[in-house]
């Protein structure tokens, strides 16, 4: 499957939805797509229709993002 007709079959989804199972089949396929091109993804980061988190682990995902880029932060500034 080439890329193109990858985005063609996103741009099909978005207008016409897919069942479940067909969602989950597309989203596993294009995961290992991805993996083979050296990116670290799940098969969730690929669905159509993300499933809304909790406020409470929406924000402790923020919270561990913000330290993460801090620490970053954090490390280049001492070894400078």
């Amino acid at each position: 499957m080439t890329s193109r007709q990858l985005s063609e079959m996103y741009a099909f989804a978005r207008v016409e939805p897919m069942d479940q199972p067909l969602q989950d089949m597309l989203a596993q396929l294009t995961n290992v797509l991805a993996q083979v091109h050296g990116n670290s993804t799940t098969a969730e980061d690929f669905l159509l229709v993300q499933q809304r988190r909790p406020p409470e682990v929406e924000a402790t995902l923020r919270t561990q993002q913000l330290l993460e880029v801090f620490q970053v932060a954090s490390e280049r500034n001492a070894s400078q």
